[in-house]
Parts: structure tokens; sequence; C-alpha cells
């Protein structure tokens, strides 16, 4: 029997498949997680890039997209520009750019590239949106003006770092989903799984200490919840 020469080869060709990551450039190692839905790892590499002096426009563009397709469009805003800067072309890029800015409280150049992406846009569905984002920012300056019809309050009590998010109240009970207590990493957004929680509700202020997993069906490994 020839063991040794297959067992050789097989040695081969598992170094061979595991050393093919290492030779990859962070760019192109960046690309392949953006293209599988793994935005935090993708920003990582691309990251690296920029550290390594890959100041491209397609770099800044992928890694300000990264954030924007995991939810944390507010981080994108530098990327955003400097892939302008650098004259990068994506049809999309201006009025993404007018999110971002829009998602960093600055309105008149949320505004500004609203308006750009319908002068010169051509995605329907995006024409829509940002017809709407630009009415909507035309009104800005007309709320101070009006009544407050009802009073906010930040819940801070029951605040985590990670997001918080979807409260309902329901038969003496609140339930809200939320990233607060680690776990398997979800590669899209680097933060843990969510989970839904819940807490007897007898009133205000709520106490984050209250609050507890929803067992059962609802808390399933390695799937977002909430």
């Amino acid at each position: 029997m020839k063991i040794r020469p297959i067992l050789f080869l097989l040695i081969i060709a598992i170094v061979g498949l595991s050393s093919c990551n290492v030779l990859m450039g962070p760019v192109a190692q960046a690309d392949k997680h953006f293209q599988l839905g793994e935005y935090n790892s993708a920003i990582q590499d691309y990251q690296r890039a920029l550290d390594k002096g890959k100041n491209t426009g397609k770099v800044n563009f992928r890694m300000a997209e990264s954030y924007r397709l995991s939810n944390r469009i507010h981080n994108s805003l530098p990327f955003y520009q400097e892939a302008v800067t650098l004259e990068f072309e994506d049809e999309t890029l201006p009025f993404y750019l007018g999110q971002s800015y829009k998602a960093n409280e600055q309105y008149d150049p949320a505004l500004s590239q609203f308006r750009q992406y319908l002068a010169n846009g051509e995605d329907r569905a995006l024409l829509a949106l940002a017809r709407t984002e630009s009415r909507n920012l035309s009104l800005i300056p007309e709320i101070p003006q009006k009544d407050e019809a009802i009073q906010l309050s930040n819940l801070a009590e029951i605040n985590s770092p990670n997001p918080d998010y979807g409260i309902l109240f329901f038969d003496d009970e609140v339930y809200l989903s939320s990233t607060r207590d680690g776990g398997t990493e979800y590669k899209t957004t680097g933060l843990p799984f969510s989970n839904i929680y819940k807490a007897k509700f007898n009133g205000f202020p709520l106490d984050s200490a209250n609050f507890e997993v929803l067992a059962g069906i609802a808390d399933t490994p390695e799937i977002n919840e909430g």
C-alpha cells in the first residue's frame, strides 16, 4: 500500500489551502468577507489595508458600506467622504453619503446630497427615498416653532452599552431585544446575537436587573431574536 505518498500529498494540500488566506492581501480578504455579509470582519481587513497605505476610493467606499450594512451608518461618514475625495464613482454614493450626514445630525450637507441624487440618480427606489428625505429635512427649521404635544423621556436605567430596541409592554410585563449579555459573535455586526428579555412591569422607573432572557423557542443559539 502507498500510504506514505498519499499522506504526504494530503499534508501538502492542507498546507496549501491554509496558506491561501495568508497569501491573500487584506483587500482581497476584506472583499471576501464583504461578499459573505461578514461586515465586521470586512471592516477589520479594510482597516488593515488602509493602515498599509491602500487608500483607494474602492476601499473607503467598501468600508463605509460595511458600516452601513451592519447598522452603523453613523461610523461610515469619513469613509464616504474620502471615497468622494478620491473620485470614486458609484451611482448610490450621494444618497448614502446623505444618509450618513443625517445619522450624524449634519442636516444641511445631508439635504445637499439628497438633492444631488435627485438630480443625477437612477435607482427609482432610492429616488423616492431621496425625495422624502429632502422634504423632511426641509421642514427641520419649523420644528422648534411647533408646540410639543407629548413629552418623551429616555429610559436610561435599562440602557446597555450594546443596542437595545423593540420595547413592548404587554400583560403587566415589559419586553425588549438586546445584545447585552455577550455570547457568540454575529459576524455581520461584531456584536453578540440578540435575545428577547422580559421583566414584570410595576411602573417606572424600570430596573435593568429584573430583565431575564425569554426562555423556550425564543432563546435559540446563534439566531438574532427580536
